[in-house]
């Protein structure tokens, strides 16, 4: 990821118009589920901002470092706050969302027949979103029995076929457009972001703190239903999970084992004895009276891959404007039985301005510089 990490960049537009000069801060929060949102701080002394920036005005927001950047953002105008305080400069705090904020209307009901990328198409259309990849594995056909929405927002019934399909929904800016994605978890595993380098080089993570629990894996999931036809009871049972890797050990511990002569009884406990298998640690549930369809059964009891072992990790790196939710990352630097591939659920990219106080021959002199940060949330 090459780059000069020295000095940050920022653009925001609201409106049409550049505000780069009154930015404080901005912080944009991309999630693989929840709607994309921006925090954008300015100072506003003349009190030139507050007034025309309302609710449902346009933002894009351009954040990376001089040399390496990109758009991260573009949405609405949700919220505008004036905070006025005696002997300070006015602050505007502006609150946005992604263009999936058009889908967050009244509650309806409604039926849809044909297959799900087609039906995709249609709930999004009157949002006026641009489709990216709709491209759901299978693209059930819903010809004979309507795939039916009761009294949810779209938004929010998009994200109920989304958890059903084992996929993930969201609008993300690429190629000059915001478009809507709807993509299975699976292929998303196979997006690999880039390597982040605990303490060391231009990626570095600089802070990452991490655990693994058995319930923060994907719970093994037994289904009861019946056959539609006759009656009979129908059981699906969870997909056994990928056997995991057995760790290697660690090399400076190897070492210092071998100076001691006792280097095989270290291999054989940490890798011969090794659990490959980490099912039994994991929890299970059953989801009983599911409508009756063994579509709706083998949905029911699929497996999110991306929180598949019970990892849970976060950590602050500098700033990396191509770091995005719904993507792997490759962390090393850390003990080699959490090293690897982790995926994205949220990345939080922040940029700030800092004012120093430095001392000079005559007087003081202030300096202002930007920092930028990238604080991740993975699983595996």
């Amino acid at each position: 990821m090459p780059g000069d990490r020295t000095n940050a960049f920022i653009s925001v537009l609201i409106a049409g118009g550049e505000v780069q000069g009154d930015v404080v801060s901005v912080e944009v929060e991309d999630g693989d589920r929840a709607i994309d949102q921006a925090t954008i701080v300015l100072d506003d002394p003349a009190d030139r901002a507050s007034s025309p920036f309302r609710e449902g005005a346009t933002v894009k927001i351009d954040m990376g470092w001089q040399n390496d950047h990109q758009v991260m953002f573009e949405g609405l105008v949700r919220r505008v706050t004036v905070d006025s305080q005696a002997r300070l400069p006015q602050r505007v705090t502006i609150e946005a969302y992604d263009l999936s904020y058009r889908l967050q209307g009244d509650p309806h009901s409604a039926e849809f027949t044909g297959t799900l990328s087609s039906i995709l198409q249609r709930l999004i259309a009157p949002a006026t979103i641009a489709p990216g990849q709709i491209e759901p594995s299978p693209d059930r056909n819903y010809t004979t029995t309507p795939l039916r929405q009761t009294n949810r927002r779209d938004w929010d019934f998009i994200q109920d076929i989304a958890r059903l399909e084992n996929s993930r929904a969201f609008v993300e800016y690429n190629e000059g457009a915001s478009k809507f994605y709807f993509l299975p978890a699976s292929r998303l595993m196979s997006q690999n972001l880039g390597t982040l380098q605990y303490n060391c080089g231009l990626s570095r993570l600089r802070e990452f703190r991490y655990q693994r629990t058995a319930s923060a894996a994907s719970p093994q999931r037994t289904v009861d239903a019946n056959d539609p036809v006759s009656g009979d009871p129908i059981q699906q049972r969870p997909t056994p999970a990928v056997p995991e890797a057995p760790p290697l050990p660690d090399p400076e511990n190897l070492q210092r084992q071998t100076a001691r002569g006792t280097a095989a009884s270290y291999v054989q406990a940490h890798v011969a004895n090794a659990s490959a298998n980490p099912d039994s640690q994991r929890r299970g549930s059953r989801a009983a009276g599911v409508p009756d369809s063994a579509d709706r059964a083998e949905q029911e009891a699929r497996q999110d891959p991306t929180r598949r072992l019970g990892f849970v990790g976060e950590g602050s790196a500098v700033g990396n404007c191509h770091i995005r939710a719904k993507g792997v990352v490759t962390i090393e630097g850390i003990p080699t039985w959490a090293a690897g591939d982790w995926y994205v659920a949220q990345v939080n990219h922040r940029y700030e301005r800092v004012i120093e106080q430095g001392q000079v021959q005559q007087g003081r002199e202030t300096r202002a510089r930007s920092s930028y940060t990238s604080r991740i949330r993975v699983t595996r």
